[in-house]
Protein backbone atom coordinates (compact mmCIF):
# COMPACT_ATOMS: atom_id res chain seq x y z
CA UNK A 1 0.00 0.00 0.00
CA UNK A 2 3.08 2.24 0.33
CA UNK A 3 3.87 2.71 -3.18
CA UNK A 4 0.33 3.76 -3.94
CA UNK A 5 0.24 6.33 -1.43
CA UNK A 6 3.13 7.53 -2.38
CA UNK A 7 1.83 7.72 -6.24
CA UNK A 8 -1.26 10.10 -4.42
CA UNK A 9 1.48 12.38 -2.21
CA UNK A 10 2.75 13.33 -5.69
CA UNK A 11 1.05 16.49 -6.51
CA UNK A 12 2.57 16.11 -9.91
CA UNK A 13 0.85 13.23 -10.90
CA UNK A 14 -2.98 13.26 -11.63
CA UNK A 15 -5.37 10.85 -10.37
CA UNK A 16 -6.22 9.25 -13.63
CA UNK A 17 -2.58 8.77 -14.70
CA UNK A 18 -2.44 6.94 -10.93
CA UNK A 19 -4.55 4.76 -11.76
CA UNK A 20 -2.89 3.92 -15.18
CA UNK A 21 0.10 3.16 -13.53
CA UNK A 22 -1.45 1.02 -10.73
CA UNK A 23 -3.56 -1.13 -13.49
CA UNK A 24 -0.29 -1.56 -15.56
CA UNK A 25 1.86 -2.74 -12.52
CA UNK A 26 -1.23 -5.10 -11.31
CA UNK A 27 -1.06 -6.36 -14.80
CA UNK A 28 2.74 -6.65 -14.78
CA UNK A 29 2.43 -8.71 -12.21
CA UNK A 30 -0.05 -10.66 -12.66
CA UNK A 31 0.92 -11.58 -15.62
CA UNK A 32 4.74 -12.30 -14.44
CA UNK A 33 3.16 -15.40 -11.77
CA UNK A 34 1.24 -16.65 -14.39
CA UNK A 35 4.57 -17.39 -15.99
CA UNK A 36 5.94 -17.71 -12.81
CA UNK A 37 3.96 -20.90 -11.02
CA UNK A 38 4.20 -23.49 -14.01
CA UNK A 39 8.12 -22.79 -14.13
CA UNK A 40 8.37 -23.30 -10.18
CA UNK A 41 5.75 -26.55 -10.51
CA UNK A 42 8.05 -28.20 -12.98
CA UNK A 43 11.22 -27.78 -10.52
CA UNK A 44 9.67 -29.16 -8.00
CA UNK A 45 7.91 -32.04 -9.87
CA UNK A 46 11.65 -33.36 -9.86
CA UNK A 47 12.12 -32.93 -6.37
CA UNK A 48 10.89 -35.98 -4.42
CA UNK A 49 9.85 -33.84 -1.50
CA UNK A 50 6.38 -33.77 -1.73
CA UNK A 51 5.99 -31.81 1.30
CA UNK A 52 7.93 -28.29 0.33
CA UNK A 53 6.25 -28.70 -3.81
CA UNK A 54 2.63 -28.47 -1.57
CA UNK A 55 3.96 -25.75 0.63
CA UNK A 56 5.16 -23.81 -2.64
CA UNK A 57 1.95 -24.44 -4.68
CA UNK A 58 0.59 -22.70 -1.66
CA UNK A 59 2.35 -19.50 -1.43
CA UNK A 60 2.22 -19.18 -5.42
CA UNK A 61 -1.26 -20.05 -4.97
CA UNK A 62 -1.76 -17.41 -2.57
CA UNK A 63 0.69 -14.48 -4.61
CA UNK A 64 -1.65 -15.48 -8.21
CA UNK A 65 -4.95 -14.74 -6.50
CA UNK A 66 -3.58 -11.40 -5.07
CA UNK A 67 -2.79 -10.05 -8.08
Amino acid sequence: MTFVNKLYANSNLTRNHIQLVIDDFYQLLSDAMVNLKPLFCNILMENPAKDIKEEVDKVLTILTELF
